[in-house]
């Protein structure tokens, strides 16, 4: 069985004979974290096709002892995000939780990330894109079919834009601080949770296309630049060039708030559609777009659809809870544990 969660280790600091210190690269840092916590996956970078014939690359982790001699076939849970799929801890965390309850894991770079083709954006390609995945995990000796999603954040819209299509083998959502997606339901226009009443949010927008929006395949790290500088810059249009110069969505955002019809082409649910996935909608209270997250979770059950609803203490994707004492602004939060809402997790997908 391949190694997961079962310690940590500290790659900082080693030494070798006579006392050298043994310097290791970021890079190799992370990947040696991953390979500690996570494990090597079955199957790495398989270039799954999509509809228009660019590939994006895909991990699949299988239930021990992996894919050759065992005949596993059973459920799928699939991960999406712009993150990088070897290198984020919320991947890492659920591939452990995951894999001894039975699922594959199926993780993919959206397009125009990490080894992925394409051209990235938030969010035009995500319901295809996820659509054309289902259609390939399916299509496996180790799929039985069924398919849940999961994430936070970017990894909870892009299941709601593939919820949209109500895919026959999506069959289970679970996306949390998702309130983004909620476009135009009930009036919001809040697209990407960037707005609030018509009002640009300068934190949440300058911070997320200054930091993680650029379109150049491969880097998730800002050019650098002073980001409170930044957030004084006038007219905002300017503000993430202060910050990176390689090309982003964020200028398209501001001019198009506006054109519903753009933001329909964006991907952004709208009250024409009917997901009728089942869905356990989670949130924290402090969350910019928690009032998207209960418009969307309305949406869904107006369409039919089995839901649950879990509302935590705590921040953006804060939705496991705390280990340690905190605060929420000027409110003590005390440690609550992180196995009350990932059994629920759990269960849902299970009876789903």
């Amino acid at each position: 069985m391949r190694m997961r969660r079962a310690f940590w280790v500290t790659l900082a600091g080693l030494s070798l004979a006579g006392g050298a210190a043994l310097v290791i690269s970021q890079p190799l840092r992370a990947q040696l974290i991953w390979q500690i916590q996570a494990g090597a996956p079955d199957l790495s970078d398989v270039g799954v096709a999509m509809p228009d014939g660019l590939r994006l690359a895909t991990d699949v982790y299988l239930p021990a002892p992996g894919l050759r001699g065992t005949g596993f076939r059973g459920p799928a849970v699939l991960m999406r995000l712009p993150y990088g799929k070897r290198s984020y801890g919320e991947i890492r965390f659920w591939v452990n939780i995951l894999l001894p309850e039975g699922y594959a894991v199926v993780v993919q770079d959206m397009r125009g990330r990490g080894n992925s083709d394409g051209v990235f954006a938030p969010w035009p390609n995500e319901g295809a894109d996820g659509a054309a995945t289902l259609d390939w995990i399916t299509a496996q000796g180790w799929s039985d079919g069924a398919v849940g999603t999961l994430g936070c954040s970017a990894l909870g819209e892009s299941q709601l834009m593939l919820a949209a299509l109500n895919h026959p083998a999506h069959r289970a959502m679970v996306p949390m601080g998702a309130g983004g997606a909620a476009g135009t339901l009930e009036g919001r226009h809040t697209y990407f949770g960037a707005f609030e009443g018509g009002i640009f949010q300068l934190a949440s927008g300058i911070g997320w296309f200054g930091t993680a929006g650029e379109k150049t395949p491969g880097r998730y790290a800002p050019e650098g630049g002073d980001l409170a500088a930044a957030l004084q810059t006038l007219p905002i249009i300017g503000a993430v060039r202060r910050l990176r110069h390689d090309p982003t969505d964020y200028e398209a955002f501001l001019e198009h708030f506006g054109d519903t019809a753009w933001w329909n082409d964006m991907g952004y649910i709208s009250p024409e559609d009917r997901p009728t996935v089942p869905a356990f909608y989670i949130d924290s209270w402090y969350d910019p777009s928690i009032g998207g997250t209960l418009a969307l979770q309305r949406a869904s059950r107006l369409a039919g659809a089995e839901t649950q609803t879990l509302i935590t203490p705590g921040t953006h994707c804060s939705y496991l809870g705390a280990d340690e004492p905190g605060m929420v602004g000027d409110l003590p939060l005390a440690p609550q544990g992180r196995a009350a809402p990932v059994g629920q997790i759990l269960a849902f997908l299970a009876a789903t």
